[in-house]
């Protein structure tokens, strides 16, 4: 997911109609602050909707399965949809009370591996929980047949005393007796799949909230069979229409608390400044090389949210990193945690370089580089695989050619920007594998224009910048543009790598 035109929509997962028309009421209290999108509705149980009133199965014990599926039509259909699914809208959902157990088994079932699967949870941006209960009204039942139990006892002891009309009492404690058997009987029958493993009818005895623990908050894009999705437990004990309230959702929306396995940076900006360069200029290793005619001084920064959350992760170091066909030179930061073998590779062929660090909430990480020979004719691009392990909110781009421009040179070619959505995982073994890690565009063919268009726009005489939202789903970014010589005005061919 990548887009120019980014859409949040906020959905409150409501358990009644009663509820709904409580959470609408906060309407009126986030009306008067930034709206962090619009906000809908959903009623898992509403008895007057489309399909009349519930069955007696789901009015006795409300399954939380059936309402999941149900949460989980209603978000596949407009407005949360596009045409394209790159440009599909981030989607909040908040819940509160019973319908907490609904969102979760959604996102639960969102983990296989199929491509609306894939589809569905990539929208999701946040899943924010207030006052979540568990499995009572199973429990009720259940205590309701052990207290008709030992009422049924009291009543038969009680008629042994010859205390009382005995023959009545006789009568209470058998209707008691076959009442409480006659629940244990068909308990099993009636009670939900969730709700039966809750009560343990079921050989493996799982819970609800165990496996969101298991598989979603300590879920893993690489590993097989979880999925991370950022949760928020508010504490509130309802959500109610008051300015505490709120204020607590509006913060919670504006910046999510992010997972611990997914990078949250809140902006990453590139900053390219590309120019000719004489032969006498470059530096001695990069002569012995090649005589390279071009050099870009690149800058990137990432400043991380706030909501960041990986100080107990199992991700690798996060990472910087930049490789050219030509030769470069760095600001090397400090510290630094590459490998010994990335350094030796730095060291050696000067192509490659990573910055990497264990980054912390609210901080900015920058990387400054010289390339020599990364825009060279014929080949005038650059493009970057994202990590499927981070989510960043907005990448700012600006490309300053004005060097070539006072140099006499002509832009030729304005630059494009392509986005080129991810290939699906591959699943093997315990391992989820995304092919776009790995840079394999020569081999594959998977040239920029093959990509999805976006906007460049011109800030001044060859100054060019852009905007990208939402990236969180990897895939491939990048740009390309051509200039002429003051002597040679042809094009030139031009490559996305």
């Amino acid at each position: 997911m990548a887009t120019q035109n980014p859409q949040h929509y906020v959905v409150f997962v409501c358990w009644d109609p009663v509820e709904s028309r409580q959470l609408s009421g906060l309407d009126e209290e986030l009306k008067t602050r930034p709206s962090p999108g619009p906000y809908y509705y959903f009623v898992l149980w509403d008895w007057s909707g489309d399909g009349g009133r519930p069955g007696w199965r789901q009015r006795l014990l409300a399954p939380v399965a059936f309402r999941a599926r149900k949460l989980q039509s209603y978000l596949r259909t407009e407005p949360f949809r596009a045409a394209d699914p790159s440009d599909d809208p981030e989607i909040t959902l908040v819940a509160q009370g019973k319908a907490c157990r609904v969102v979760k088994s959604y996102l639960l079932g969102m983990i296989e591996e199929s491509e609306a699967a894939w589809r569905d949870r990539n929208r999701i941006r946040q899943a924010i929980f207030v006052a979540p209960s568990s499995h009572r009204r199973t429990r009720t039942v259940l205590a309701s047949a052990i207290a008709l139990a030992l009422i049924a006892s009291v009543f038969y002891g009680v008629s042994k005393l010859d205390i009382g009309p005995a023959g009545l009492l006789d009568v209470l404690a058998y209707v008691c007796a076959i009442a409480s058997a006659v629940v244990f009987a068909v308990l099993p029958l009636l009670l939900s799949e969730e709700a039966a493993r809750g009560l343990g009818f079921e050989a493996d005895g799982g819970d609800l909230d165990k496996r969101y623990e298991e598989l979603v908050v300590n879920g893993w894009k690489r590993r097989a069979g979880t999925w991370p999705v950022p949760s928020n437990t508010l504490a509130l004990e309802t959500l109610a229409a008051t300015p505490e309230s709120a204020d607590a959702l509006e913060a919670a929306i504006a910046i999510p608390k992010g997972h611990k396995n997914v990078y949250e940076v809140a902006l990453e900006t590139h900053l390219f400044e590309v120019g000719p360069v004489a032969a006498e200029q470059l530096p001695e290793a990069a002569r012995k090389k090649q005589l390279y005619d071009n050099v870009a001084y690149r800058t990137e920064r990432d400043l991380f949210s706030r909501g960041n959350h990986t100080d107990e992760t199992d991700l690798p170091e996060y990472d910087l990193c930049y490789r050219t066909s030509g030769w470069m030179q760095a600001e090397e930061p400090q510290p630094n945690l590459w490998t010994k073998q990335e350094q030796d590779e730095w060291r050696k062929q000067s192509t490659s370089f990573h910055y990497k660090f264990r980054p912390e909430p609210g901080q900015t990480y920058e990387l400054k580089l010289t390339v020599y020979g990364g825009f060279s004719q014929g080949d005038r691009s650059a493009h970057s695989h994202i990590d499927v392990c981070r989510f960043v909110t907005k990448i700012e781009y600006v490309l300053d050619l004005r060097r070539y421009v006072d140099a006499g040179w002509s832009i030729t070619r304005p630059p494009e920007l392509y986005y080129i959505p991810p290939r699906e995982p591959i699943v093997v073994g315990a391992d989820r594998r995304f092919p776009d890690e790995d840079c394999d565009c020569f081999k594959t063919g998977r040239v920029l224009e093959s990509g999805k268009r976006f906007e460049v726009r011109q800030a001044q005489a060859g100054v060019y910048t852009w905007a990208v939202y939402s990236v969180r789903t990897g895939g491939m970014l990048g740009f390309v543009f051509d200039v002429a010589a003051p002597e040679h005005r042809g094009a030139g061919g031009t490559r996305g790598a």
